[in-house]
């Protein structure tokens, strides 16, 4: 389930929101992003989601050295709160999106396995 094709309008905003910010380093990330989950707060505000494929790490990354969290990136969205989680590798994990009805509408249509 690719981001872009899921939520093509948040995707676009989220793309040119990092335009703004200068990081071409995770703009490069965002046609490869693959959504696979959401967060399961239960929250009727909170339309977070979680994603991989931005970048692979290898083998020595992944079985030693670990993926963490590593840093929050809070974007000017117009609307809402977007703020994007990255991990120790610069890679993009997650979107924590809040009071985005129509990010909602678009992943409650999306059967995640959260469990």
């Amino acid at each position: 389930m690719r981001f872009k094709d899921l939520l093509p309008e948040f995707y676009g905003e989220v793309e040119r929101l990092f335009l703004k910010l200068g990081r071409d380093d995770l703009m490069g990330q965002l046609s490869e992003l693959e959504i696979v989950g959401r967060c399961g707060c239960g929250d009727s505000f909170c339309s977070t989601f979680y994603v991989k494929g931005g970048r692979e790490i290898n083998v020595v990354e992944k079985n030693v050295v670990g993926s963490c969290h590593k840093e929050c990136i809070e974007l000017e969205a117009e609307r809402g709160t977007i703020i994007v989680d990255i991990d120790n590798f610069g890679c993009i994990v997650g979107f924590e999106v809040l009071d985005r009805e129509d990010v909602e509408y678009e992943l409650v249509k999306i059967k995640f396995d959260l469990g």
